[in-house]
């Protein structure tokens, strides 16, 4: 059976960076097919920064590559890869090997044979796992994953660093860490309704109440906390923002996938990563040697926050571009949180739910 929307009236805004000092546009409306979030994957762009944060561009990155794609290797095509994995639904296994035996890095071989066929039309270059091309923009996407994780972390250990945290020079080990402070604002922080993942995240002193509760205050601004921001800010602020805009079969406003960029995957990426930063010092003492950012070990949290974010609203989109730097036109109950590492597992999906119209 055909399960093809019925086409509808569209509607897109572009949302530029603020220091740019430009407007946003509205296109013109444009017939097309309404469809469900899931369905498509939405996109987002970033360049090579200056920012230390990311791995400088080498002699040794060019050197050996293709004579039709040496120049332009760092200015055209690793922006091209890191917006496809800014755009993914499955960041965390994208340059992997992948399942299947006989054809290692199929999705990925596929990814870079169609960026060289669009970007470099008039090559007949085939791309193989392994080979030079390929190696390079899957060492490139592995840093890039790396430098998300790591940004995030030095946010949260800053965080750590300050004052309050320490003991004062009248007490009788003036200059240690405050582990049971730490600790406790750590696991705040992480709590469905916590500071790491709200612009006004719910109280502490109520954080606990079930949300009936006539006393619970719920959070307001998902993944708009400065932590998420100041990341998120880093790694797409050179980069216009489009949201386009159509309508479902019961004629409410919904984000077109198919020709909106969003950085849905870079966003569930920066999430995953204050998650980990925080879990760093859930004890109170900071876990020195803290496993890495990979699909083994926090794929399933990027996969929850995906499942999150792709619930946007075309407000809750404008909202988190705004907050990124970007001009426009225009919780859960006590009895869920029942881990004992404070483990968000089976939550982050729901964390997110669209106001009612």
């Amino acid at each position: 059976m055909d399960e093809t929307p019925s086409k509808v009236l569209g509607q897109t805004t572009t949302i530029k960076p603020a220091r740019k000092s430009r407007v946003a546009v509205k296109g013109e409306p444009s017939r097309i097919p309404a469809r469900d979030l899931t369905v498509k994957t939405p996109r987002a762009v970033k360049t090579e920064s200056s920012s230390s944060s990311f791995t400088p561009l080498a002699a040794a990155d060019i050197n050996g590559l293709p004579a039709f794609i040496g120049r332009t290797w760092g200015p055209r095509f690793l922006p091209a890869v890191y917006r496809l994995l800014y755009e993914s639904e499955d960041p965390m296994m994208l340059g992997v090997v992948g399942t299947d035996a006989e054809v290692p890095g199929k999705e990925t071989v596929a990814m870079v044979q169609k960026l060289i066929n669009k970007l470099y039309p008039n090559t007949e270059y085939t791309v193989e796992w392994g080979d030079v091309i390929c190696s390079r923009a899957v060492s490139r996407i592995g840093e890039r994953r790396s430098s998300i994780a790591k940004a995030e972390m030095q946010v949260v250990d800053q965080k750590f660093d300050k004052v309050k945290y320490y003991t004062d020079f009248h007490s009788p080990n003036p200059g240690e860490p405050r582990t049971a402070l730490i600790a406790s604002d750590a696991r705040y922080a992480i709590r469905p309704n916590g500071p790491a993942f709200y612009k006004v995240a719910t109280p502490e002193d109520v954080c606990c109440l079930p949300e009936k509760d006539p006393r619970y205050i719920k959070p307001d601004g998902f993944l708009e906390s400065r932590d998420i921001l100041t990341t998120m800010s880093t790694f797409i602020k050179d980069f216009d923002w489009k949201i386009t805009i159509t309508k479902n079969d019961k004629g409410k406003d919904v984000v077109d996938s198919s020709c909106s960029r969003l950085p849905v995957g870079l966003l569930a990426m920066a999430t995953a990563a204050v998650e980990r930063g925080y879990k760093l010092h859930t004890t109170g003492i900071r876990v020195s040697k803290p496993l890495d950012f990979s699909a083994a070990h926090s794929g399933t949290a990027v996969a929850g926050y995906i499942t999150a974010i792709k619930k946007f609203t075309p407000s809750r989109w404008e909202s988190m571009c705004i907050a990124c730097g970007g001009t426009s036109p225009g919780g859960t109950p006590q009895e869920i949180w029942t881990d004992q590492d404070g483990s968000l597992d089976g939550i982050r999906e729901h964390m997110y739910q669209p106001s009612s119209p």
